[in-house]
């Protein structure tokens, strides 16, 4: 489920998404996008209204772990169990994909394909794949024009771009969330979080 709690605590309301989310997005007109899914369950992305109505859809994926509308009224999926990333438009038509991105067969938990993907300023795509242990980006071409992998991170989760250029890493297999500039040099670092999954700055 999905809750929205005031500052004093109260619960404003609280939505089942039908599955364990694992993303979640605050859009305009208090909808919410929600990538999720759960053992007995295909993979869904799902949007809702403010009164928790189901609006949007694409299901039938395998364990997505994050979707991000775009500014474009795209939204764009890392789909872990596929070991793709791609891109759909209002009406579900897939517009942009990248494949193989992960381990030959995925598997629940340190052998995911990609765990989660950010569309960049400059349209090229940042994609965090777990079971390699490597973050890439991506040009619109699909081609890699930058990476990081076991030489700084293991099993890692998100991977988020900066607006320093620098990119902010949950660094999960080494417990510890780093920041890293182009050159792969770690410029921050700070750990004692357990096994983090999501890091971002503010």
């Amino acid at each position: 489920a999905v809750w929205k709690v005031a500052r004093d605590g109260t619960v404003v309301w609280r939505k089942e998404v039908g599955g364990y989310p694992c993303s979640l997005q605050l859009l305009p007109e208090g909808h919410i996008l929600v990538a999720g899914w759960d053992y007995h369950l295909p993979g869904f992305v799902r949007e809702f209204d403010a009164a928790g109505n189901l609006r949007w859809q694409v299901e039938g994926l395998r364990w997505p772990w994050k979707a991000e509308r775009l500014a474009n009224g795209n939204t764009l999926i890392a789909d872990a169990g596929t070991k793709r990333v791609f891109e759909v438009n209002p009406a579900g038509q897939e517009v942009w994909a990248v494949d193989q991105l992960g381990p030959e067969t995925p598997q629940l938990f340190d052998a995911l394909g990609p765990v989660y993907c950010q569309r960049l300023a400059n349209g090229n795509t940042l994609v965090s794949i777990r079971g390699l242990s490597q973050i890439v980006e991506l040009a619109p071409t699909g081609q890699v024009v930058w990476e990081v992998g076991r030489e700084l991170v293991y099993n890692q989760y998100s991977a988020l771009r900066l607006a320093n250029g620098n990119t902010l890493i949950a660094d999960a297999g080494h417990f510890r969330v780093i920041e890293v500039d182009r050159e792969k040099n770690i410029v921050w670092e700070m750990g004692g979080f357990g096994y983090p999954a999501k890091v971002y700055r503010y």
